[in-house]
């Protein structure tokens, strides 16, 4: 369910200074407009023997509450019209019924709530905890409560004891919206049953009618009104006596058709299913109204859940610095020239259902280069102070969908949070030249500095995860002292899933110096870190580029293939720490297949802590086909520290490939060491102890073990 208390708890700067919050043309409905469904819940309360009220087993009883519903939907989409005041006749406000049945004398009872009207809007309501406990039970959908009690006195009088003069009440009770988004939704009405029981026996007989269709009718159309009316102040509305006396907040009983709202009626209830509680109790579109277009520098400063997108046009500026919820089919598209800024606010999907993100429109042909006064011919999307995007098939989509001339959106994030997103970022196809120089190609305009992606338990599923970041023939994108995680177990998780997922893309991870002291204490650098992914880091080339990436002062924790990379040539990976996990009984802190020129170096290799019997190897190297090196790498309770495999050495000079170079303490040392398929692997001591290891060739399937003994120098 929306309006997670604990994401919320973070802002601090909705302020409802914006001129949307109170603004007319932003909630006002008109006939294109796309009604809203919401949630009941008509809970009968029964005694404990389940009698006493409506049953689910008595035809005429289930009758009488599907013609209820039917006619209340129809007051609310066949208005009249008053020439006073609207051109409504639909309110764009439909309700959508659940009914439940509970066995409980006490709560039957309604007796037993002292109060004159049994209004529910006090916490010591003697039905507020039964309430509770229904809005918290996930089998419940969550929705506007609408008890149906009745009076044991009455009852008796009138249904046991059969007597003529009715002596149930006459009212109803409900609540207004509230701003504390936990809060529930409840209306009270009290004896009704008691009042079907005496229309049927008693006022068909008064007033000389049948039961059907006269009595009946006359019931379930003030049953109808009754309720259409306490909803009203469930969406905000107070009792209304001006215009025409038939307004269906008018409190006059009979006589008065309670058949019509006025606009700035429903006014106030579209805003109110925007900015407050009851917004919660509205089901997911399937179509929007249309979008909020903007064209000037604009704020949204205040919690409110939208029913449409939301454009940024050429010259256009959006700041967020509140909470927006999104539709499900919903997107914010920041168009060429336009400008999204979310500042601490947090952009996340309305109801069960994931939003689609925000999309950045690029120009293919143009650069991502600012004017002189800090225009960019892209879209620009700036990230801030915590600002969150959560809940999204695409948090941020670079491009316009499916127009590959589109490519080139900018994002710029620091301190932001990617939360429970399908994909976080998408870059892809993209060439910044020079604008002075346009034989230069320039690094993508792009970058993360200090965020969090994450997925948790919370994550919806709907959409299988497969990476945070998508990045596709661009170059340049950097993520300094950023945070990638992924729950254990999570629903909806492909086994294949990757923190950074890179096809021909140059990037880099880093770390970020928080020390003036140069050069920067180890200790004083915020690194990146990676927990729990397959392939933390995944890179690869086609060969129809020469890019690479580079890795520096990362943690890799619990993923199956620290970095993996295939035929990415002079990649780099420095002073990271792998404490390696497993999939299928294999991990590995490094994966070099193809690759060469790289540099491996100074980086720490260990089992995860915890992690069950398997196979852990340190580093991977397959078939580097050069003279590489491995250098000063520290290995700790694996199974194998370096494993080499195919061909890592030079056709015209078979003693010239692969060399390990590593610290060691003392003069003699006894490791393991294992080569398939290979030869002219080299192994140096930067204590200056050197042996060269010129193993057999083999079968690729058959694995040799050597145990090679360090002694002297050389």
């Amino acid at each position: 369910m929306e309006d997670n208390i604990g994401s919320e708890a973070l802002l601090t700067d909705c302020n409802n200074t914006s001129s949307y919050f109170n603004s007319n043309p932003f909630y006002m409905i008109d006939p294109s407009s796309t009604v809203k469904t919401i949630r009941l819940n008509f809970v009968f309360v029964q005694k404990d023997d389940g009698s006493g009220n409506f049953n689910l087993n008595d035809p005429e009883h289930q009758t009488i509450i599907a013609d209820i519903i039917t006619i209340m939907n129809a007051k609310m989409s066949n208005m009249a019209v008053a020439s006073c005041s609207g051109i409504n006749s639909h309110s764009k406000i439909q309700y959508e019924v659940n009914t439940i049945y509970i066995q409980d004398t006490y709560l039957w009872n309604n007796d037993n709530d002292n109060m004159t009207y049994k209004c529910p809007n006090r916490t010591t309501w003697y039905l507020r905890q039964k309430a509770v406990e229904i809005d918290s039970d996930p089998s419940i959908p969550a929705g506007i409560d609408i008890f149906f009690t009745n009076g044991e006195t009455a009852y008796n009088y009138n249904v046991v004891n059969n007597n003529s003069d009715y002596q149930g009440a006459n009212y109803a009770c409900s609540m207004f919206p509230t701003n504390d988004y936990g809060e529930g939704s409840y209306v009270h009405m009290p004896d009704c049953f008691i009042k079907y029981y005496w229309m049927k026996e008693w006022a068909t007989q008064i007033h000389s009618q049948p039961w059907i269709p006269v009595v009946y009718g006359w019931y379930v159309n003030s049953t109808a009104e009754t309720i259409v009316h306490e909803l009203g102040h469930s969406l905000g509305l107070y009792h209304e006596y001006t215009c025409i006396t038939h307004n269906i907040m008018n409190n006059a009983g009979s006589g008065c058709s309670h058949d019509y709202l006025t606009d700035a009626q429903l006014y106030k209830s579209h805003r109110n299913l925007s900015l407050t509680n009851i917004r919660k109790f509205v089901n997911e579109q399937t179509s929007l109204d249309s979008p909020l277009v903007v064209t000037g520098n604009e704020l949204i400063d205040f919690n409110t859940r939208l029913y449409r997108d939301i454009i940024i046009e050429n010259g256009g500026s959006l700041t967020i610095s509140c909470k927006v919820l999104m539709p499900a089919i919903g997107k914010i598209v920041v168009k060429q020239g336009g400008k999204l800024i979310v500042d601490g606010g947090i952009i996340t999907n309305a109801c069960n259902d994931p939003w689609q993100g925000i999309q950045v429109w690029g120009d293919k042909t143009a650069h991502q280069f600012p004017d002189a006064n800090g225009n960019y011919q892209q879209g620009y999307l700036k990230l801030i102070n915590g600002a969150t995007i959560e809940n999204a098939i695409i948090a941020i989509d670079l491009w316009e969908p499916g127009n590959w001339s589109s490519t080139g959106g900018i994002v710029y994030a620091t301190d932001a949070v990617f939360r429970n997103n399908a994909k976080a970022v998408h870059a892809l196809y993209y060439n910044n030249y020079h604008p002075y120089f346009p034989q230069i190609e320039m690094e993508y305009n792009s970058n993360f500095k200090n965020c969090t992606f994450e997925i948790t338990e919370d994550y919806l599923g709907d959409e299988t995860f497969y990476k945070h970041v998508d990045l596709a023939h661009v170059k340049g994108i950097d993520f300094q002292g950023c945070d990638f995680s992924l729950a254990e177990n999570v629903e909806g998780v492909s086994t294949w899933n990757h923190a950074i997922a890179a096809y021909d893309a140059r990037f880099r991870v880093s770390a970020i110096c928080n020390s003036q002291q140069v050069p920067c204490p180890e200790e004083d650098y915020d690194r990146c870190t990676f927990t729990g992914f397959y392939s933390a880091v995944n890179a690869v080339n086609d060969g129809s580029s020469a890019v690479t990436f580079s890795v520096n002062r990362a943690d890799f924790t619990d993923n199956a293939n620290g970095v993996k990379t295939r035929y990415m040539n002079n990649a780099s990976v420095l002073f990271s720490n792998f404490e390696i996990g497993h999939l299928w009984g294999c991990g590995t802190g490094i994966y070099s297949d193809n690759v060469t020129g790289f540099a491996f170096e100074e980086n720490a290799f260990s089992k995860y802590t915890g992690g069950t019997v398997s196979d852990y190897f340190g580093i991977i190297i397959n078939n580097s086909q050069a003279v590489n090196e491995v250098y000063k790498n520290t290995f700790n309770g694996l199974s194998y520290a370096n494993f080499s495999d195919g061909k890592n050495w030079i056709d015209i000079n078979r003693y010239e490939g692969l060399a390990y170079y590593m610290r060691i303490p003392t003069t003699t040392l006894i490791f393991m060491w294992q080569i398939t398929y290979g030869r002219n692997v080299q192994v140096f001591n930067l204590n200056r102890v050197m042996i060269i290891i010129l193993p057999e060739i083999h079968s690729p399937k058959t694995v040799q073990t050597g145990i090679f003994i360090m002694v002297g120098n050389i």
